[in-house]
Protein backbone atom coordinates (compact mmCIF):
# COMPACT_ATOMS: atom_id res chain seq x y z
CA UNK A 1 0.00 0.00 0.00
CA UNK A 2 1.23 3.49 -1.06
CA UNK A 3 2.27 5.74 1.20
CA UNK A 4 -1.21 7.82 0.11
CA UNK A 5 -3.01 4.96 0.46
CA UNK A 6 -2.07 4.85 4.41
CA UNK A 7 -3.12 8.42 4.95
CA UNK A 8 -6.40 7.90 3.44
CA UNK A 9 -6.50 4.94 5.42
CA UNK A 10 -6.07 7.05 8.76
CA UNK A 11 -8.06 9.98 7.06
CA UNK A 12 -11.24 7.56 7.42
CA UNK A 13 -10.19 6.49 11.06
CA UNK A 14 -9.82 10.03 12.29
CA UNK A 15 -13.52 10.32 10.30
CA UNK A 16 -14.78 8.04 12.34
CA UNK A 17 -13.46 9.28 15.63
CA UNK A 18 -16.36 11.42 16.82
CA UNK A 19 -17.95 9.23 19.65
CA UNK A 20 -14.97 9.09 20.87
CA UNK A 21 -14.03 12.43 20.74
CA UNK A 22 -17.31 13.91 22.27
CA UNK A 23 -16.86 11.56 25.40
CA UNK A 24 -13.56 12.34 25.94
CA UNK A 25 -12.84 16.19 23.94
CA UNK A 26 -16.09 17.65 24.87
CA UNK A 27 -14.43 21.26 24.67
CA UNK A 28 -13.15 20.05 20.62
CA UNK A 29 -15.03 19.71 17.38
CA UNK A 30 -14.16 17.01 14.77
CA UNK A 31 -13.54 19.16 11.50
CA UNK A 32 -14.45 15.90 9.56
CA UNK A 33 -18.34 16.95 11.18
CA UNK A 34 -18.74 20.25 10.39
CA UNK A 35 -22.20 21.21 9.09
CA UNK A 36 -21.67 22.56 5.37
CA UNK A 37 -18.05 22.37 5.56
CA UNK A 38 -16.37 19.76 2.70
CA UNK A 39 -14.56 17.61 4.71
CA UNK A 40 -10.36 18.02 4.35
CA UNK A 41 -9.10 15.57 1.29
CA UNK A 42 -6.40 14.60 4.03
CA UNK A 43 -5.15 14.75 8.12
CA UNK A 44 -6.27 18.34 8.18
CA UNK A 45 -7.41 21.30 5.97
CA UNK A 46 -3.99 23.35 6.33
CA UNK A 47 -1.97 20.21 5.00
CA UNK A 48 -3.61 19.97 2.31
CA UNK A 49 -1.02 21.95 0.28
CA UNK A 50 1.74 20.55 2.28
CA UNK A 51 1.53 16.70 1.96
CA UNK A 52 4.40 15.71 0.44
CA UNK A 53 4.50 11.71 1.95
CA UNK A 54 8.37 11.66 1.42
CA UNK A 55 9.04 14.46 2.92
CA UNK A 56 12.53 14.52 4.96
CA UNK A 57 10.89 17.19 7.51
CA UNK A 58 7.14 16.66 9.34
CA UNK A 59 6.36 20.11 11.23
CA UNK A 60 4.29 19.28 13.86
CA UNK A 61 1.94 22.35 15.21
CA UNK A 62 -0.23 22.60 18.57
CA UNK A 63 -3.78 22.30 17.10
CA UNK A 64 -5.31 23.44 13.48
CA UNK A 65 -7.23 26.84 15.41
CA UNK A 66 -10.88 27.23 15.69
CA UNK A 67 -13.78 26.16 13.96
CA UNK A 68 -15.66 29.09 13.06
CA UNK A 69 -12.39 30.70 11.40
CA UNK A 70 -12.53 28.01 9.32
CA UNK A 71 -16.07 28.03 8.46
CA UNK A 72 -15.61 31.90 7.37
CA UNK A 73 -12.52 31.08 5.25
CA UNK A 74 -14.22 28.60 3.31
CA UNK A 75 -17.46 30.87 2.31
CA UNK A 76 -14.88 33.28 1.84
CA UNK A 77 -13.21 31.60 -0.49
CA UNK A 78 -16.02 29.42 -2.62
CA UNK A 79 -15.47 26.31 -0.71
CA UNK A 80 -11.33 26.33 -1.23
CA UNK A 81 -8.61 24.57 1.75
CA UNK A 82 -7.70 28.09 3.69
CA UNK A 83 -4.68 29.99 2.83
CA UNK A 84 -1.89 30.17 4.90
CA UNK A 85 -0.80 33.47 4.28
CA UNK A 86 -4.07 34.94 5.03
CA UNK A 87 -3.51 37.87 7.34
CA UNK A 88 -5.99 36.71 9.54
CA UNK A 89 -4.25 34.13 10.79
CA UNK A 90 -0.39 35.32 11.87
CA UNK A 91 0.58 31.53 12.75
CA UNK A 92 0.93 30.50 9.23
CA UNK A 93 1.54 33.50 7.46
CA UNK A 94 4.83 33.65 10.35
CA UNK A 95 5.58 29.82 9.52
CA UNK A 96 5.62 30.23 6.01
CA UNK A 97 7.64 33.60 5.98
CA UNK A 98 10.12 31.86 8.35
CA UNK A 99 10.45 28.87 5.86
CA UNK A 100 10.85 30.94 2.76
CA UNK A 101 13.51 33.51 4.60
CA UNK A 102 15.05 30.15 5.55
CA UNK A 103 15.27 28.30 2.09
CA UNK A 104 13.19 25.85 3.16
CA UNK A 105 11.17 24.56 0.28
CA UNK A 106 7.50 23.97 1.78
CA UNK A 107 6.56 21.60 -1.27
CA UNK A 108 9.19 19.37 0.61
CA UNK A 109 7.54 18.96 3.94
CA UNK A 110 4.39 17.22 5.48
CA UNK A 111 2.46 19.68 7.97
CA UNK A 112 0.88 18.54 10.90
CA UNK A 113 -0.49 18.98 14.11
CA UNK A 114 -0.80 17.03 17.37
CA UNK A 115 -3.88 17.88 18.08
CA UNK A 116 -6.43 17.42 14.91
CA UNK A 117 -9.72 18.50 15.86
CA UNK A 118 -10.81 22.03 15.77
CA UNK A 119 -11.28 24.98 18.85
CA UNK A 120 -15.35 25.58 19.63
CA UNK A 121 -16.13 29.07 18.31
CA UNK A 122 -14.85 32.12 16.18
CA UNK A 123 -11.76 32.70 17.68
CA UNK A 124 -8.08 32.12 15.58
CA UNK A 125 -5.67 31.90 18.40
CA UNK A 126 -5.88 32.99 22.41
CA UNK A 127 -6.93 30.48 25.00
CA UNK A 128 -10.52 29.62 24.70
CA UNK A 129 -10.98 25.66 24.25
CA UNK A 130 -7.05 25.54 24.42
CA UNK A 131 -6.59 21.79 24.15
CA UNK A 132 -5.37 20.26 27.31
CA UNK A 133 -2.36 17.52 27.48
CA UNK A 134 -5.58 15.07 27.90
CA UNK A 135 -6.13 16.10 24.39
CA UNK A 136 -2.63 15.77 22.93
CA UNK A 137 -2.59 12.39 24.59
CA UNK A 138 -6.41 11.52 22.59
CA UNK A 139 -4.85 12.32 19.27
CA UNK A 140 -0.99 11.20 19.84
CA UNK A 141 -2.21 7.65 17.80
CA UNK A 142 -3.03 10.02 14.73
CA UNK A 143 0.19 11.94 15.11
CA UNK A 144 2.47 8.67 15.54
CA UNK A 145 0.46 6.51 12.78
CA UNK A 146 1.77 9.43 10.56
CA UNK A 147 5.33 9.42 11.66
CA UNK A 148 5.00 5.82 10.79
CA UNK A 149 4.07 6.49 7.68
CA UNK A 150 5.38 9.46 6.41
CA UNK A 151 9.14 8.42 7.88
CA UNK A 152 10.63 11.82 8.01
CA UNK A 153 14.53 12.40 9.14
CA UNK A 154 13.32 15.51 11.57
CA UNK A 155 10.74 16.49 13.20
CA UNK A 156 10.35 20.36 13.63
CA UNK A 157 8.01 21.14 16.67
CA UNK A 158 5.71 24.02 17.26
CA UNK A 159 5.77 24.81 20.88
CA UNK A 160 6.20 23.41 24.16
CA UNK A 161 2.91 21.32 23.95
CA UNK A 162 3.93 19.69 20.37
CA UNK A 163 7.02 19.15 21.62
CA UNK A 164 6.84 17.18 24.81
CA UNK A 165 4.01 14.67 23.17
CA UNK A 166 6.29 14.16 20.73
CA UNK A 167 9.09 13.06 23.19
CA UNK A 168 5.79 11.25 24.71
CA UNK A 169 5.77 9.01 21.96
CA UNK A 170 9.21 8.66 20.87
CA UNK A 171 9.34 7.24 24.10
CA UNK A 172 12.08 9.63 25.39
CA UNK A 173 11.55 10.34 29.18
CA UNK A 174 12.89 13.71 29.37
CA UNK A 175 9.90 16.02 29.82
CA UNK A 176 10.90 19.76 28.66
CA UNK A 177 9.88 22.68 30.81
CA UNK A 178 11.46 25.43 29.42
CA UNK A 179 11.56 25.57 25.55
CA UNK A 180 14.26 28.00 25.53
CA UNK A 181 16.84 25.59 26.69
CA UNK A 182 16.00 23.01 23.69
CA UNK A 183 14.93 25.34 20.83
CA UNK A 184 16.82 25.97 17.56
CA UNK A 185 19.06 22.34 17.87
CA UNK A 186 18.61 18.55 17.40
CA UNK A 187 17.19 16.85 20.81
CA UNK A 188 20.33 14.73 21.79
CA UNK A 189 18.24 11.91 23.42
CA UNK A 190 17.88 9.07 20.71
CA UNK A 191 14.69 6.81 20.30
CA UNK A 192 14.12 2.81 20.46
CA UNK A 193 10.51 3.45 18.65
CA UNK A 194 12.13 6.53 16.05
CA UNK A 195 15.76 5.88 16.10
CA UNK A 196 16.38 6.88 12.87
CA UNK A 197 14.36 10.25 13.48
CA UNK A 198 15.37 13.72 14.78
CA UNK A 199 13.87 16.29 16.69
CA UNK A 200 13.85 19.59 16.35
CA UNK A 201 12.12 21.85 18.57
CA UNK A 202 10.75 25.29 17.76
CA UNK A 203 9.49 28.12 19.14
CA UNK A 204 5.65 28.62 18.18
CA UNK A 205 4.91 31.44 15.07
CA UNK A 206 2.07 32.99 16.60
CA UNK A 207 2.83 36.46 17.80
CA UNK A 208 3.22 35.17 21.55
CA UNK A 209 6.04 32.66 20.59
CA UNK A 210 7.91 34.58 18.72
CA UNK A 211 7.95 37.73 21.19
CA UNK A 212 8.87 34.97 24.17
CA UNK A 213 11.59 34.24 21.72
CA UNK A 214 13.17 37.35 21.27
CA UNK A 215 12.84 37.78 25.16
CA UNK A 216 14.55 35.22 26.42
CA UNK A 217 17.20 34.93 23.51
CA UNK A 218 17.61 38.63 23.71
CA UNK A 219 17.44 38.39 19.97
CA UNK A 220 15.15 39.98 17.69
CA UNK A 221 16.35 37.74 14.87
CA UNK A 222 16.87 34.16 17.16
CA UNK A 223 13.65 32.71 15.55
CA UNK A 224 14.96 32.85 12.13
CA UNK A 225 18.05 31.92 13.03
CA UNK A 226 16.39 28.74 14.54
CA UNK A 227 15.06 28.25 11.71
CA UNK A 228 18.18 28.55 9.18
CA UNK A 229 19.34 26.04 11.56
CA UNK A 230 16.71 23.66 10.48
CA UNK A 231 18.08 24.21 7.49
CA UNK A 232 21.32 23.14 7.40
CA UNK A 233 20.31 20.10 9.57
CA UNK A 234 18.35 18.94 6.60
CA UNK A 235 21.24 19.24 4.48
CA UNK A 236 23.42 17.11 6.07
CA UNK A 237 20.52 14.44 6.56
Amino acid sequence: MSKEDEIMKLREIISNCKNYCENCCPELVNPFYLENTPPPETIGYWNDAFKNYNAKLMIVGQDWGSEGYLEKWIKKNGGKVPNPYDESNPTFRNLMYHLEKAKIDKKDIYLTNAVLCLREGNEISGNKNKPKKKHFRNCSQFLKRQIEIIQPKIIATLGLDALNIILEIFEIPKKVKKLNEVAGKIIVEKSKVFPDIKIFPLFHTGIKGINMRKKLSKNDNMLMEDFKELKRCLEET
